[in-house]
């Protein structure tokens, strides 16, 4: 640009270049031109704020963003001067966007110094920036951003780049050490780090050989290869070093075994992934996880042939290795192999998956039809599957079509299985398909009650259900009948209403098992009665002889089918209500409570009327009547009754009439033309009329155990017309009737005999003892009488009215995320186990993987009524609001009406349930677990590392921080779970809140294995997260090395059953998935030392103190709470984390003891228990309750 003229700054709707040489030649041009601008602009910003479109800068560009989302220009160019000239002067003509799409409120804060209101949209956040004075040069809304306008990748680098090990990489290389904070690493890495050859992170290694090979072009020099690669390589997607691109690429982590000189080298191990498993040692671990990778790699590129030969090769080295077995069993899925994946799976441990597998192979046996097998292995699922919404919704469905293929078939079974293996497989099908709830019931009257009748037999239902009915609404209860047959989804839809539900007589079909479980989760009393002994398969159905011909062996053997399904209904019922006391006590274990109580068939409103009507049409003759309503007990009909009426007619044949009603054995001692044969009359006031016709009654019974829980009906109906009955002997005939005085009861045929020539012969004792019947039916056995014994029994089953409380939590068991959880559950636990006669108790919670959002759900667990809502996976869990949300709270705080509420985490509840609280006037503790209250993060540091917290002394807020602290100020009592969390929010402007700290529950024993000689076993167990110190925990262990350190990573991203194995410098590591509550002994049983290197000031600590209380030792963070029951030195150290050194210098000594650490430490800490803060709770519960009463 020699001999320029000056750059026309009054053009103002044109760009500075006016030729097209200058256009091409125009980073030349711009060099000149700002060498010739004035002095003072050495960044060149002057120079750019005259051009004549520079008001754009001001209406929400951001230089970052322009970069970000036009990558060819961030490659193209080389300094922010550049890029913000071409903005101008090519950018806007040609419509280049410029405007941010997002924006990270904490990097703006950490970058420029400026905190913006975190509603602004990204364009106005970047207007903000630009009239607070932030230079257009520099203005980046992301890190990512950032990355670009200092001249590198930052798609790439914002994920790969880990300061906290930079850091340790600088200080190892003896520079010069920038300020530890992750903006001042990346500038220090961008000027001189990567230059010098420090990793951006210890897996990313630059390896210049490799990247050479990688690259298409030659002629970059050695020295400006780290460079190029940050730059330009990441672009291309080729990575530092073949393990990093592997990794990067395909997810494979290469062993030690495979090299590859060339992205295009790993390229084609995944191209030919024999060759390059071809030399490796597959009886090594890390080898065989390798090859199972590539195998899964291939078979989701669908090379199916190849993936299969990779499992096999791995499986002639280790056959029983679960990893190749699973991944072999998932290939060949669909493809019908069913008996070698069934033969691959079953080797597999049950809960090596998280129990997956062992469902899958339940499926798999039960499309082939082993029924028998599909539910032993779904039975098998360890503990943490109860907490897999999916995996428990797969294994109901499993259980429902092995139920529907059984019942639905049953002649078909019946021909392959005996009948007690038919009824086994039925028992178990329902059990897996409905487990048996708990009683988790409310407190207070009973005031509204539904019936659920089985309307298949008519006496039944009038004896069970009608009369109930009536009887309770005698004593002022709503009672609502709903048929079996019509409405059992009307009655689950309106379970809500009512207090209590009567089971009559129904069979745990799949939809009513489904009300039973409902009911019983929503607190309702849950009632089986029955009147007959149809449970229990050792007495029912009675022998088929019994039946006299009246049943076939194949009706026989489909009857005792139904037993299983009677018995599962008294296993989901909180209660049971017989017909008498024997049927009583073999009902009473069943039912989930293991209590019952005998309620007799009675008078009811059709007995009333059927004795108003009675009238008696004289014959001239003494009418004897029986009846017979089943087609069982006919051998004791033709055996001893029959007989007897033979005898009774030979002698009174002028002076008596036999009439026999309902369903009888062919006569063989008796004429038909002796007997008047009546013909079954279903309508009960037209048999009471038939009834009232006889002068005496008769009813004959085989002696069985299910025959002696007969009721007395046959005795009660002829009493109430003053009928003197005959009756067979009975324990229950036996109990109720005054021998000779309000009835006989007759042990055999001569037995009969006698007392029908007695009454016969007697009028005056056939008039007495009908009498005497009828006054004691009159009086024990009234509408009025019998109601309120009814009522008095189920009331039992509900304590009498106390406080509710509801306790609030994001998460609770089964789904046992989180060390608040367990804290919660614990306060909860010691509430139900010392305090239930105090408090009825609900918790409120969300579900995690549920299929359709907000959709409410009910359970129990340990005692207590859980409400759960489907959480929405797609809102942020900072998010404070979410309307639907709200609406679901609102209407369970209604439905529940708590007295008190105890909150603790709301993310993904919000804070609507506080909101709907502070509208009804309902007290509310909130428990302050993290930092979701005092920080726009839930862990208080920011992606970042740095600490964000707000400050409620402000005059001015942003809108998530005055919700929070309205919230926190309006709580009855605002609790922290240690004094330092609380003097944190007290510094941040909340001085309302006080500490409670959490207490620590009964651990299960530590299950301790031996280390190997010499070496120091390190657990790490809060996960692999930068804000539980990972990160600065492996710069720690990368810094130097360490000859006698392992180390154990509970890395929860893992899924369950996956391991892996890496080294870190010198360190071995190990890192496995979550571990479920029930193996946490043996999870601390696996090291020596607990590392606890919290960034964040964390509230509590709860895993310290639970290694302290097992005897580790601990090594924890001087942040927050997490170290404060350590006795430095005696049981642990406490160490500073702003960055690695002073981590490094205590794994050093570790390093150099290991016996000490080894051992167990001499001091144990005394720690404040689970029981000590309920009781604390409790009090303070108490306190809240009474000052509002």
């Amino acid at each position: 640009m020699t001999g320029a003229s000056p750059v026309p700054f009054d053009r103002r709707e044109s760009g500075l270049l006016t030729t097209q040489a200058q256009r091409n030649n125009w980073r030349n041009w711009l060099r000149q031109a700002r060498a010739e601008t004035e002095e003072g602009d050495e960044d060149g910003l002057l120079f750019l704020l005259r051009h004549p479109r520079a008001a754009a800068l001001r209406e929400g560009f951001a230089l970052g963003a322009y970069l970000a989302q036009n990558l060819d220009v961030a490659g193209a160019v080389y300094d922010p001067v550049e890029a913000l000239f071409h903005y101008l002067e090519f950018g806007i003509p040609e419509g280049r966007n410029g405007m941010p799409v997002a924006w990270d409120r904490s990097f703006v804060a950490q970058a420029t110094g400026h905190r913006l209101p975190e509603h602004l949209a990204p364009p106005q956040a970047a207007a903000e920036l630009i009239a607070r004075g932030v230079s257009p040069l520099k203005l980046a809304l992301r890190e990512q951003d950032h990355w670009l306008i200092l001249g590198l990748h930052g798609p790439a680098l914002a994920n790969i780049f880990h300061h906290e090990t930079y850091f340790a990489a600088v200080e190892a290389a003896g520079m010069d050490l920038p300020p530890p904070d992750r903006l001042s690493c990346i500038h220090h890495y961008a000027r001189n780090g990567l230059d010098s050859g420090l990793p951006a992170h210890p897996d990313h290694r630059f390896d210049a050989d490799f990247y050479a090979s990688s690259l298409a072009e030659r002629g970059i020099s050695e020295a400006a290869c780290p460079r190029h690669w940050a730059r330009f390589g990441l672009h291309k997607k080729i990575h530092a070093n073949a393990r990093a691109q592997a990794l990067a690429s395909y997810g494979l982590r290469l062993p030690a075994g495979i090299t590859a000189a060339s992205a295009g080298e790993v390229s084609r191990l995944v191209e030919d992934p024999m060759r390059a498993i071809r030399e490796l040692d597959l009886t090594r671990t890390a080898n065989r996880s390798f090859a199972i990778d590539l195998a899964r790699l291939q078979r989701r590129r669908g090379a199916l042939a190849s993936a299969e030969k990779l499992l096999m090769r791995v499986l002639h080295h280790s056959p029983d290795d679960p990893r190749a077995r699973l991944a072999l069993a998932a290939l060949i899925r669909g493809t019908r192999q069913t008996p070698r994946e069934i033969a691959l799976r079953l080797v597999i441990p049950a809960d090596f998956d998280g129990g997956e597998n062992r469902l899958t192979l339940a499926e798999l046996c039960a499309e082939k039809g082993d029924h028998d097998a599909a539910l032993c292995h779904a039975s098998a699922l360890p503990t943490e599957a109860h907490g897999n919404v999916a995996l428990c919704k797969r294994r109901r469905t499993l259980a429902r079509k092995v139920f529907d293929d059984l019942f639905r078939n049953l002649n078909r079974h019946l021909e392959r299985y005996a009948v007690d293996e038919v009824q086994d497989l039925l028992t178990r099908a329902l059990e897996l398909y409905a487990p048996t709830p708990e009683i988790v019931p409310r407190a207070g009257q009973i005031e509204r009650v539904a019936i659920l009748a089985n309307d298949d037999l008519y006496q039944c239902k009038l004896y069970r259900a009608d009369q109930k009915a009536e009887q309770l609404r005698t004593q002022g209860v709503q009672v609502t009948t709903f048929l079996q047959s019509a409405d059992v989804v009307r009655l689950h839809h309106q379970l809500a209403q009512f207090d209590a539900v009567i089971f009559q007589r129904t069979p745990a079909l799949p939809e009513i098992a489904d009300l039973m479980i409902e009911a019983a989760k929503q607190g309702l009393a849950t009632f089986f009665d029955v009147d007959d002994l149809i449970f229990d398969a050792s007495h029912f159905p009675l022998p088929l002889a019994t039946y006299a011909g009246k049943v076939t062996d194949r009706a026989h053997r489909i009857m005792a089918c139904g037993v299983p399904l009677f018995a599962a209904s008294a296993r989901l019922c909180g209660y049971g209500i017989a017909s008498t006391d024997p049927l009583r006590a073999l009902l009473a274990p069943l039912t989930i409570s293991g209590t019952a109580f005998t309620h007799r068939n009675a008078l009811g409103a059709a007995h009333e009327c059927a004795i108003a009507r009675a009238t008696r049409r004289r014959s001239g003759r003494l009418v004897i009547f029986a009846s017979s309503g089943t087609k069982a007990h006919k051998t004791e009909f033709r055996d001893v009754l029959e007989p007897a009426l033979a005898q009774i007619i030979a002698a009174y044949r002028d002076r008596v009439e036999v009439r026999l009603m309902g369903d009888f054995p062919e006569l063989t001692h008796l004429s038909p033309d002796e007997v008047t044969l009546l013909p079954p009359i279903w309508d009960f006031e037209s048999y009471a009329e038939e009834l009232a016709q006889a002068d005496i009654a008769l009813s004959v019974l085989a002696r069985s155990v299910a025959a002696d829980t007969k009721s007395e009906i046959k005795w009660l109906e002829p009493a109430m017309f003053g009928i003197p009955a005959v009756v067979s002997a009975s324990p229950v005939m036996d109990s109720v009737i005054d021998n000779g005085v309000t009835g006989i009861t007759a042990p055999d045929s001569d037995a009969f005999v006698a007392a029908l020539r007695h009454l016969i012969e007697d009028a005056g004792a056939r008039l007495a003892i009908g009498q005497a019947a009828r006054a004691k039916v009159l009086r024990d056995y009234a509408l009025p009488t019998m109601g309120a014994r009814l009522l008095a029994n189920m009331q039992a089953a509900r304590s009498a009215q106390k406080p509710k409380l509801l306790i609030v939590n994001v998460f609770y068991p089964p789904q046992s995320i989180g060390g608040a959880t367990r804290v919660v559950a614990d306060n909860v636990t010691h509430l139900l186990t010392h305090h239930s006669d105090a408090f009825e108790v609900d918790v409120l919670t969300t579900l995690d993987g549920a299929d359709t959002p907000h959709e409410v759900h009910t359970t129990s667990h340990s005692g207590a009524r859980i409400w759960s809502i489907a959480n929405d996976p797609d809102l942020s869990e900072q998010n404070m609001r979410d309307p639907v949300m709200d609406a679901r709270i609102d209407e369970l705080l209604d439905r529940i009406a708590p007295d008190i509420v105890h909150i603790h985490c709301v993310q993904r509840l919000g804070v609507g349930i506080i909101d709907a609280c502070r509208k009804r006037g309902i007290p509310y503790v909130l428990t302050l677990h993290d930092g979701w209250w005092v920080s726009p993060h839930q862990f208080i540091t920011g992606p970042d590392g740095a600490p964000e917290l707000y400050d409620f002394t402000a005059p001015t807020l942003p809108q998530r921080a005055r919700s929070a602290r309205r919230c926190i100020e309006d709580a009855s009592a605002a609790l922290a779970v240690s004094e330092p969390f609380a003097e944190l929010h007290r510094k941040a402007g909340l001085t309302n809140v006080v500490a409670m700290p959490n207490g620590v529950s009964t651990l299960p024993e530590r299950r301790r294995q031996s280390p190997p000689k010499g070496r120091v076993r390190l657990g790490l167990i809060g996960g692999a997260s930068r804000h539980k110190g990972y990160d600065i925990l492996r710069a720690a262990l990368t810094s130097r090395p360490f000859a006698n350190l392992d180390l154990i990573v509970a890395d929860h991203a893992l899924p369950p059953g996956a391991e892996a194995r890496e080294v870190w410098n010198t360190t071995p590591v190990v890192r496995i998935p979550r571990q479920p509550q029930d193996k946490v002994g043996a999870l601390y049983g696996r090291f020596d030392v607990l590392l606890a290197p919290s960034i964040w000031p964390e509230s509590f600590g709860l895993v310290t103190r639970e290694a302290l209380a097992l005897g580790l030792w601990v090594m924890a963070s001087d942040r927050g709470a997490i170290g404060s029951e350590i006795t430095e030195g005696r049981n642990g150290h406490i160490v500073p984390v702003d960055d690695h050194r002073a981590l490094a210098e205590v794994l050093c000594r570790i390093d150099a003891d290991p016996s000490r650490y080894t051992a167990p430490p001499g001091v144990r800490a005394r720690l404040r228990s689970a029981a000590d803060q309920g009781e604390e709770l409790v009090a303070l519960y108490k306190d809240i309750l009474s000052r509002r009463a």
